[in-house]
């Protein structure tokens, strides 16, 4: 996984991953104007399309951000939240990605779609956890 200028959704917005042979997976990053509220993810597959995740509680996502504006002592803070995101194509779920536990650094991924490519999924949740972070 890697930032790249390639292709329209890392270049403004996210990443790319990639096989060990440099072959593309897929993309996924943060859609903006969405992500006012709740933060939502975009994340693209090629051959199986587009998903969009969302946080699960509003109420999280906002206390998260309130968070964010203490600085410092915010950002760590915020990081020990748990979060949730369910990710959506077509109005059916076919993956969550959720932090079910405060001070505990294990994460639970939910795959509905065997076809999705768990080498993106992984590099997905990796990215989200780092962004979450700060």
């Amino acid at each position: 996984m890697h930032e790249s200028s390639e292709g329209w959704l890392a270049s403004m917005t996210g990443y790319e991953a990639f096989d060990h042979e440099g072959q593309l997976l897929g993309s996924f990053g943060v859609l903006m104007k969405k992500s006012l509220d709740r933060t939502t993810w975009q994340f693209d597959q090629p051959g199986l399309g587009r998903f969009i995740g969302t946080e699960r509680s509003v109420k999280t996502a906002r206390g998260r951000r309130l968070l964010g504006l203490a600085g410092v002592v915010g950002e760590i803070a915020g990081a020990l939240v748990k979060y949730h995101f369910d990710f959506e194509r077509d109005g059916k779920t076919a993956f969550s990605i959720e932090k079910p536990k405060v001070l505990d650094d294990w994460y639970k991924l939910t795959v509905h779609e065997d076809a999705i490519d768990r080498q993106l999924l992984f590099a997905l949740a990796v990215t989200m956890e780092a962004r979450q972070r700060g």
